[in-house]
């Protein structure tokens, strides 16, 4: 028990490269976000070629 307690009260060795790391994978999944809002708001605008198929179609209705 006393082991344990000398384990808890010591410093962590590696707290700066692990907070540098955390830093940079905050920006890293910020960037990748970033790129699934910008595909949401590109698939909700229709397709150049879909609006081109829609006077067609539209023209060959009896």
């Amino acid at each position: 028990m006393k082991a344990a307690q000398g384990e808890v009260e010591r410093p962590f060795a590696q707290e700066h490269e692990y907070t540098e790391k955390s830093l940079r994978l905050k920006e890293l999944n910020t960037l990748l976000n970033m790129d699934e809002k910008d595909s949401a708001i590109l698939d909700a605008e229709p397709d150049e070629g879909d609006a081109e198929l829609a006077p067609k179609v539209a023209g060959l209705e009896r």
